[in-house]
């Protein structure tokens, strides 16, 4: 039994439908961040940074493509796009039980990282963006992980936390996401965000939890999230991520349990 991924949403402004998925011209904003001079150099440290702390640069590595709307509604420089999404500011809220957090800083791409170690009920985190409204969702236990806001579109300026227990969350740029070459294995619990630096042929994918698996996946040269798997329970199995070899990668993994990624 498979739980269906945000299936047949109308298209947002701004976007165009092709194949039932929309194509996402927002993508340029969030893929932006790895470019300085045309060439990726994830010009933030893309490991979760403690708050304040400062990024560090990291390694070129090969030119990245920036693909636009059909037609864009207006010319985006790579100076300039790359300037928007490196302005994603770090913030941070905390409190306990239901709340609406309201950001300082409303946020069109980027992530989202929520912790509530001693909820024990039904745990949710909405945004007021319509297409990313639900982002986390757990029925009972702690939660602790990181998901990915506005890749289907919208602007998050308020988050609706709905918990029995004190939480915290932060809400910024890629700087939240683990950058990893293409041939590095990946392995996790929960929630995560992950960005390859180029794109692995194939990925041998494992999880074991009991609900929920889904992997989403995002490149520069798709410009909307692709459904790469989407089980319930235990999962085994392989997979190719639907881009080419020098595209950089954004994966979001759901999951209850923990998983594996090993490009193969």
């Amino acid at each position: 039994m498979q739980i269906p991924v945000q299936r047949n949403t109308p298209p947002l402004p701004g976007t165009t439908q092709r194949n039932g998925r929309r194509h996402k011209p927002l993508w340029a904003a969030l893929a932006a961040v790895l470019v300085v001079g045309g060439a990726v150099t994830a010009g933030v440290a893309l490991s979760s940074n403690s708050a304040g702390s400062a990024p560090t640069a990291a390694a070129p590595t090969t030119p990245f493509r920036i693909i636009h709307s059909d037609p864009p509604a207006a010319p985006t420089t790579t100076a300039a796009a790359a300037a928007a999404a490196a302005t994603v500011p770090a913030q941070s809220y905390s409190g306990t039980g239901n709340d609406v957090v309201t950001l300082t800083t409303p946020v069109d791409v980027g992530i989202l990282e929520f912790d509530c170690p001693k909820c024990s009920g039904n745990t949710t985190v909405k945004s007021n963006a319509s297409i990313d409204a639900d982002l986390v969702s757990k029925f009972s236990g702690s939660y602790s992980g990181k998901v990915w806001l506005g890749m289907r579109g919208g602007t998050t300026s308020r988050l609706q936390v709905t918990a029995n227990g004190p939480w915290s969350l932060k809400v910024g740029g890629l700087d939240l996401a683990t950058l990893y070459d293409a041939t590095e294995p990946v392995k996790g619990t929960g929630d995560d965000v992950v960005l390859y630096r180029t794109t692995p042929p194939t990925v041998e994918l494992t999880h074991s939890g009991k609900s929920n698996f889904s992997v989403l996946v995002m490149t520069d040269t798709i410009g909307y999230p692709d459904l790469a798997v989407n089980e319930i329970g235990k999962y085994s199995g392989r997979v190719m991520f639907p881009s080419k070899a020098s595209d950089a990668v954004l994966v979001q993994v759901t999951a209850d349990g923990a998983w594996t990624m090993t490009p193969s």
